[in-house]
């Protein structure tokens, strides 16, 4: 039919009806108005995909700043209220399949009790994992001195004279029963009737002791090793360069709960990592909720019940039991 306007295929469908609708105005807000010309509805369609997007945005910016919460533009509340969703997305970190030349792994403690060991390179973050503890190489401060192979077998010529001189101080041994309740170091507390007395320094000479065995102390050093780029001898970059930045970073967003502190430092990461992915392509990573079944309860045992459900005795751990209860 001529003269007659067609609706466009990107006019929004009316909510009662279902059917096209057509423009009519804005508000005052700006916004746009629709009007439903077959039951006669208006309304406003807001972009609500465009909204989460600006809000993940602000939330990035946030999580991978040191700027706190009181130099937001809007109220505390209004933005934990309005970025809460953010919580549940994650970046995802993905093997780039790049061969490196050397890697630096260390470990740095954050709150909570964790441990940060993270792997990098020069030029970025490779990946990172949570750990309780780590085992540190107490030996780095010594191979910052050791440049050349002579310097390095003049170290190991020492290390072997310092055996010679004191491996009877390390030998001495302290008894349990000698020792004051006290004074009886964690480790010892529990099946030991004796240990050594230098325990520390004990195990920072086997350590050493080990490596040179094994003969990677000094890897650095071998000039028969093809690499694009001078190795180094210990992991002060990534000392400098990522641990203490991360620790600036924890402090400044103090007062986190763990999750959300694990959730921050995680984009906090990516972002100086070597992923090519934009961080803006996580906002629909969100973690899903436990799906729920048909008659409105979540699978699993109830969190508080009165009493042992009989259609489903196994819920608890327990089975039915009758009768008295005997000690």
């Amino acid at each position: 039919m001529h003269g007659v306007k067609k609706l466009s295929p990107r006019a929004r469908t009316c909510p009662i009806c279902h059917r096209p609708c057509r423009k009519k105005g804005t508000t005052r807000a700006g916004t746009q108005r629709w009007y439903c010309t077959e039951c006669r509805y208006s309304f406003t369609a807001p972009r609500t995909d465009q909204q989460r997007l600006a809000q993940f945005r602000e939330f990035i910016d946030y999580v991978t700043d040191t700027r706190p919460h009181r130099h937001l533009a809007t109220s505390i509340r209004t933005w934990d209220r309005d970025h809460a969703w953010c919580w549940t997305t994650k970046p995802i970190w993905q093997q780039t399949g790049e061969i490196h030349d050397q890697i630096f792994i260390d470990g740095t403690y954050i709150a909570h009790g964790w441990c940060v060991l993270t792997a990098a390179t020069t030029k970025g973050i490779i990946d990172y994992q949570l750990c309780d503890r780590e085992s540190k190489a107490s030996y780095q401060a010594l191979l910052t001195r050791i440049t050349t192979s002579e310097q390095a077998i003049d170290w190991q010529k020492k290390l072997a004279a310092f055996h010679d001189l004191y491996d009877p101080w390390l030998a001495e041994r302290t008894f349990k029963a000698d020792t004051p309740p006290g004074a009886v170091p964690a480790f010892a507390k529990r099946n030991k009737s004796w240990w050594y007395t230098h325990h520390n320094t004990r195990s920072i000479v086997r350590s050493l002791d080990t490596h040179v065995k094994d003969s990677v102390l000094f890897t650095y050093l071998d000039p028969d090793l093809e690499t694009t780029s001078k190795l180094r001898s210990t992991t002060n970059p990534l000392e400098g360069g990522i641990n203490a930045p991360l620790k600036a970073y924890l402090h400044a967003h103090r007062g986190l709960t763990e999750q959300h502190m694990l959730r921050a430092m995680d984009y906090y990461l990516y972002s100086r990592s070597l992923n090519t992915q934009p961080i803006t392509d996580f906002a629909t990573n969100i973690k899903q909720p436990t799906p729920i079944h048909a008659n409105g309860t979540r699978p699993g045992p109830a969190e508080i019940d009165t009493a042992i459900n009989t259609n489903a005795p196994w819920e608890d751990g327990l089975t039915i039991r009758t009768g008295w209860i005997r000690n």
